[in-house]
Parts: structure tokens; sequence; C-alpha cells
């Protein structure tokens, strides 16, 4: 977490400083081209006309050949002088004309520079503000692990995140198309999903004559049909021939450019192409500023984004509402909750221009979500009813998701589900996976159930591997003839006409994609428990569908180990034990083999199955033996994802339930050996020993106790 010498606040009211200097790269550029003057006014080239006609007809001044000197010659230059000051006074006149009309000129000039901003800015309004994006394409998808975001299944989230930036236009400029081939072309227009943008730019990049001629209004508008994940890729040639077809760009074709780059997180070469645009005459805004921003917010580096803001405050370009909604999700994104409340404090304190929006409300009931505050989350809500703000589907994903960790708030979950509803906001999967989230730590299995196969109604909110694992859980916390206390409730009825009672409804998804329910809403006895969760896991293993824009595969090694958790906690041995032969292997020695590789979890999670459900010991002696040829094999997971220490840990774990096991089985001295053989390894303390010398107790066995006892001084005296 990155902290500051004195609050945010100070340093972006107070700041003094200028910011450090900066390494800078400026891109290759040719040498602006002169601009043309407009052409002055008819009435000042007559005035200039007349001026220079007087000068024509002013008597020549020269001295005759051959005359001599003498007071003669002095009266003769008496007119002469006066015709003299009558031409200097002309040249005067001249002269200031000719510094008036080059002023009229410029001012001309910067009236149609100012007319051709404002009308630039009126296209960007009707194509879409490029302004923040979603809230939770900058923050981390509700319940989510670091391995979850880190392969990608969140950036919130992901990130639909792309600050200032529009949606894509598929329309080309007329002067460019017409270069491109027919093929290149209909490709480009077959389906915006497919567009390859490099090959299009390749093919505008062998036509003759490349960009020549094109306007810099062609040509930013064009940079701005790239899409922002593509753009990049294809920037260095298209400035390349931009350069080479001597188009001035624009500010609006910086401001595309640095995008592209903040998106990436190139904060160097935005702060180049800022550079560059200041060399080309043109000012950076908060717009522009903005870019960078958005590069040091996508390092996480906060200090930076705080920097930023000060050189803004220095060259007196205030920042925006956007500029301080994406320092407050940077806030967020290092975790540094406490800068992100003073940031949406100081908002509403600057004034009404900074007033915090509907996302900026959602981010930050987000942050109060994590830090399980869960009374200032729903303040904010009350807050922005006060406000007039209306809710939209991030702010309700962030409530519920609030809601939903804590149990003296699951009833109010189930209050905004039905409240969204209400509003004509349909539920997306985020939302309905926290729902399942909930229902899973509840053992609800009737509204899981129901969720689930909502979810399965449509592609757009097909369930993913989170929402598979949250159902199984459920599955494992089901408690036979226990109805949900939300049925109770207010909002009990409305949930039974929401859930239970579209079983039938209509769906878009392939049968082949509608997962095996049994056809009732409420299962009755822990054999169908079993049964239905055992089909739900064959079909999405076995499930190949897959369209053109998803694959769906929700089996992962969370699956697997919720999986197991079923017949674990219904206490079930031969379930168990079938789906821990059928699902899991030491190693995966070929391709074909589907099951999943095992790991130090599902090791854990076996002994403490076997040891909390006393299973019988010729299956928890195989679990031992195959626990020792998981860790002695080359390409098992013990020995090439573990660490020494992490291998010591996970070797303690399974000792401890092996300990436990033999304890509860009334295998005292096989206990007794395990912990004895292994004191020089690891640090046995009292709670560890806890279940053998409660067995001990139980048969009257002093000496056990007394070793026990032994082993655990001597680890105290150790540590």
């Amino acid at each position: 977490m990155i902290r500051h010498g004195k609050p945010l606040r100070s340093f972006i009211l107070n700041c003094r400083t200028t910011s450090a200097a900066r390494s800078i790269y400026i891109p290759p550029r040719t040498s602006p081209r002169t601009t043309t003057a407009e052409a002055p006014s008819e009435a000042a080239l007559a005035q200039f006309e007349a001026i220079a006609k007087a000068q024509q007809q002013a008597p020549q001044q020269h001295r005759p050949a051959g005359r001599p000197r003498g007071g003669r010659h002095r009266r003769i230059i008496a007119p002469a002088r006066t015709a003299q000051a009558e031409l200097n006074k002309k040249l005067a006149q001249v002269e200031q004309l000719t510094k008036s009309l080059e002023q009229e000129v410029r001012l001309r000039e910067d009236q149609a520079l100012q007319n051709e901003k404002l009308s630039q800015l009126e296209r960007e309004k009707q194509i879409g503000e490029e302004d923040i994006d979603a809230v939770l394409g900058v923050i981390d998808e509700p319940h989510r692990t670091a391995a979850a975001i880190g392969d990608g299944s969140t950036d919130v989230a992901q990130l639909k995140t792309s600050l200032f930036e529009s949606p894509v236009s598929t329309d080309l400029p007329a002067a460019i198309a017409e270069r491109l081939s027919p093929a290149a072309l209909t490709m480009h227009t077959a389906d915006e999903r497919r567009q390859d943008w490099k090959a299009l730019v390749a093919n505008l990049q062998e036509h003759s004559y490349g960009l020549a001629g094109i306007s810099s209004s062609d040509f930013s508008y064009f940079l701005k049909a790239v899409p922002l994940a593509q753009r990049a890729d294809v920037l260095p040639i298209l400035h390349e021939m931009a350069s080479d077809a001597e188009i001035k760009l624009n500010k609006r074709a910086f401001d595309l450019t640095m995008a592209a780059y903040a998106h990436k997180g190139e904060v160097r070469t935005v702060t180049a192409f800022m550079d560059q645009m200041r060399a080309d005459g043109i000012e950076p805004d908060a717009y522009t500023y903005g870019h960078l921003l958005k590069a040091h917010g996508k390092r996480r580096d906060l200090a930076a984004s705080v920097t930023v803001l000060k050189q803004m405050q220095l060259e007196g370009v205030p920042p925006s509402l956007p500029l301080y909604t994406t320092l407050m999700h940077t806030c967020i994104k290092v975790q540094d909750y406490a800068q992100a409340f003073e940031v949406f404090d100081m908002m509403k304190f600057l004034g009404t221009s900074t007033n915090p929006d509907r996302a900026v409300y959602s981010s930050v009931i987000y942050a109060a979500a994590k830090t399980y505050n869960i009374e200032r989350a729903l303040d904010l809500y009350r807050e922005m009813g006060d406000r007039g703000i209306e809710p939209d589907v991030d702010t309700y994903a962030n409530l519920i998701y609030t809601c939903a960790r804590a149990k003296k708030t699951h009833v109010r979950a189930w209050e905004l589900l039905v409240e969204m509803r209400e509003r004509g906001l349909e539920p997306n999967r985020n939302i309905l996976n926290q729902m399942l989230y909930l229902c899973g730590a509840t053992g609800e299995l009737s509204f899981a159930r129901a969720i689930f196969r909502q979810l399965c109604t449509s592609r757009d909110t097909y369930p993913d591997a989170f929402s598979l694992t949250c159902l199984l859980t459920t599955y494992a916390n089901y408690n036979p003839g226990v109805f949900s206390p939300v049925l109770a409730t207010a909002v009990g009825p409305k949930l039974r006409a929401a859930f239970f009672f579209n079983m039938d409804s209509h769906t878009d998804a392939p049968a082949e994609m509608i997962p095996p329910f049994l056809p009732q809403p409420m299962l009755l006895n822990k054999l169908q428990v079993l049964a239905e969760s055992r089909a739900l896991f064959t079909f999405f293993k076995d499930m190949k569908y897959s369209d053109s824009d998803n694959k769906f595969n929700l089996i992962n090694d969370r699956t697997v180990y919720a999986y197991l958790t079923v017949p674990d906690k219904l206490a079930n041995e031969e379930e168990f034990m079938f789906r821990w032969r059928a699902e899991t292997c030491v190693a995966r020695v070929d391709a074909a083999d589907q099951r999943t590789p095992r790991t130090h979890h599902l090791y854990t999670l076996a002994i403490s199955a076997f040891a909390r459900n006393q299973w019988s010991y010729e299956a928890a002696r195989g679990l031992w033996v195959s626990r020792g040829e998981w860790r002695r094999h080359a390409t098992g997971a013990y020995r090439l994802h573990m660490t020494p220490e992490q291998r010591k840990n996970s070797d303690f774990l399974f000792a401890r339930g092996m300990v436990a096991y033999l304890a509860r089985t009334e295998r005292v001295q096989d206990a007794l050996d395990v912990v004895i053989s292994s004191a020089g390894q690891f640090a046995w303390r009292a709670p560890h020993v806890q279940p053998l010398m409660e067995a001990a107790q139980k048969i009257e066995d002093e000496e056990t106790l007394r070793q026990l006892r032994g082993i655990v001084a001597k680890t105290h005296r150790r540590s």
C-alpha cells in the first residue's frame, strides 16, 4: 500500500512544487507545413492600392546633372523635402496597414481554429462521449481469488475499461476506404468480432498512394475506427505512413494515439506524444492528461497519478470528474481504500463540476464492501437516492456483493435483487453468481437450483466455473427438510414468483446446453442431492458445445474440489471414493486422460473427510499410499509447483489428518507412532494432537499421554 506524507487533498489542493523531469522520447516527425493565411478583405485591398498609387505619383527626388551648388539649389530642395516627408508619411501608413492586416489574419486564424475545435467537440458528442467506462472493468470481479484474477477472469473486471474511449466505429473514411482492395473491405465488414486491422493496414500500405492526400481529419477518424485493443499494434505503421504523406496530426489524432498506449500502460510513450503535442503548438488539456493518468493506473502507480494532478494544477488545467474517478479507481486497484474514500469526499467538496456520478458511487460502494463496511455501503446507496442518482446494474452488483458477505444482511441482498427487477433491470451473471455464493453459504439449494437454471437460459448469462462451484457448495451444505428463512419474509412471495414459477421459461440456448436437473423444485433426500450433483458435473465435463464467441469450460481445480465436498459433507464414503478415482489422478500420463491431477488441497480434503466421517481403514491406507506416490512422482505438483516450505506445510497437514483419523478409529498406537516418527520434523503442539489425547484419555492410556506431553513440551522449549 502506498502511503504519502500528507493527505491526498493536500497533494492536490496545496501543492507548490514542480514535477520531476522526465525522460522524453519524441517520435520522428516531418517539419510542419507553412500555414496559409486567410485572404484580406476587399476594403483593405482597396486602401492598400490607393496608398501604392499615391507613392507612384510622388515627385522624383534627384539632383539635375551639372547644376552648381548654391542658394538657388537650396530653394529647389525645400519642395523636395516636403515631398519626402509626405512620402515617409505614406510609407508609415502602409506599414501600419500591413500590421493591421497581419493582426486581422491572425485573429481570423484563431477564430477558425476555435470553430474547428468546437466542431470537433460536436462530432465527438455525436459519436459518443469518450469518458470513463464501467466500474467493474477497473475493479476486480467480486469474490475472485488472485489466481482467478490473474488468468483474466475479471480486469472487474475485464476490465470493460477504456478511459476516455467511446464505442468503436466500423465506418471508414471514404478517401481511405477507396484505396483498400475489395477483398480487404469484404473481410473487414463481414464480422466485426473477427476484424484483422493489421491485415487491413498492410493492405493500405501496399497501395501506391498510401495516405498521400488524406486530410488530418480523415486520418484521425480512421484511427478512431481501429478498436482500442488493436490500435497500438498498428500505430507505428500508420504514423510512419502519415509522416511520409506529410499529414499533420491534429489534437484528436494525438488523443486517440495516447489512448491506445495508455490502455497498455505504456507511460513513457504517452508522455512522449504529450511532449510532441506541445512541440506542435497544441496544449494538453484535462482530456489529454486523462490518458497519462490511465497509463499510471494500469501500472497501479498511485504516487505517479498524484504527481500528474499536481502538474495539472501548476499548469492551470482544472481536473475533471473523469480524472478524479480514474484516481479513485487507481486507489482501489492498489487496495488503498482509505485514499479512495478521501478522493470521493474531495470530489463532493470541490464543487458541482466534480460531484460524484453513478459510476463513482458504484466504485466507492465496492471499496466499502472490500473493507467489510456494510453500513457505509448502504448509507452511500441511500445518499444516491437523496441526490436523485438512479442505480444501475453495476450499482446493484456491488451492493449485493456487499450484503452477501455477511450473514446479518443476507435478507437485504435478496431484497436488493427483487428491487432491481422491479426497476426493470435484469440481473446479469455477476449478480446471480453473488446470489449463488450466498446460497452456498446458507445451503438454500432450492434457490440455487432455480438461479442456476435461469443462468442456463441464455448464452449471455450462461454459467461459468464460479457458478458451478457455488452450486456444488450448496449441494454440500444442503439440509433436507430445512426451508429457507427468506421465504418467510416480505420478499418471499416475490422470490417464489421470480424463480420457482418459471421452470419452463423460454431459453435461447440450444438443447445440448441445458443441464439435467431433476424435474422438481425441491430435492427430498441426500440420495437425490448426490445423484443430481453427479449428473450435473458429468454433463459439464462431457459438454463439447461451443460457439464462435465462447468455449464453455466449467471444470477446473475449484469445481473438482467442490464436487468432492458433496459426498464428504453428506457422509457417503462410496460416492466419495467413486468421484475420487473417476475425476482425479496422481498425474496425467497422456492427453486423453481428462481427470484432474491431484493437489495438496485435494489430499488435505480427502484425509479430513476420512477423519471426520471415520471411513474404512483400507480406503484410508490407500489414500496415504497414493499420496506417497504423488510426492515421488517426477511430474507431480509436489515436485514441480511447490517450494520446500510449502512441501513441509503440506506434509504436516496430512500428518495431522492421519493422526486424527487413527485416533478417532481407536488406533491409538498407530497415531502415536506417526507423531513420534515426525517429532523431529514437525512442531507438534497440543491442539495438533488433541484428538489423540482424547482417545488416550478415553481408554486411560497414561503412557501415551505422558509421551504426547513430552513431545509438546519439547516443541515449546525449541520455540
